[in-house]
């Protein structure tokens, strides 16, 4: 120690550490003793010690109870359930087999626009036999003089 003592350089660098540390200690031991409480047991009745070290007044909040009445919503989701349940399941319940027929229609259906859609065979001429004649037709004009 008595090397840093003769040393003017070194005894400046000692006196600004401990200058520092004695500041540390002081901030510390204020900061400390400036608290107003440590636990909810250092306030009164009806206090709290909060996050900044200060009591503070426990506020009584007043809880509005909402009773929810749910069953006009969940009379309309059940109705909405059975109906959909109905809808999707009406030829089990009426007993007819629709579900075998729809796909035999459909194939018809398919076929007759794919294959026979405005084909000759489907609409055959007809002959007038009346007194009426067929003007786009010169042959059946001249049958009928």
């Amino acid at each position: 120690m008595a090397i840093f003592l003769n040393n003017k350089k070194a005894s400046a660098a000692i006196v600004m550490l401990s200058t520092f540390l004695i500041v540390v200690v002081v901030f510390v031991a204020m900061s400390y003793l400036s608290r107003e409480c440590n636990t909810d047991a250092d306030c009164g009745e009806g206090f709290y010690c909060g996050s900044d070290f200060k009591c503070h007044e426990i506020k009584v909040m007043e809880k509005v109870v909402v009773k929810n009445e749910l069953m006009g919503p969940s009379l309309i989701i059940m109705i909405g359930i059975v109906s959909a349940s109905v809808i999707f399941n009406i030829d089990k319940i009426k007993g007819l087999e629709l579900n075998k027929k729809i796909p035999e229609m459909m194939r018809k259906l398919k076929e007759f626009f794919e294959n026979k859609f405005f084909r000759k065979e489907d609409f055959p001429e007809r002959k007038l036999k009346d007194n009426y004649t067929d003007i786009a037709n010169p042959k059946e004009f001249g049958e009928y003089k």
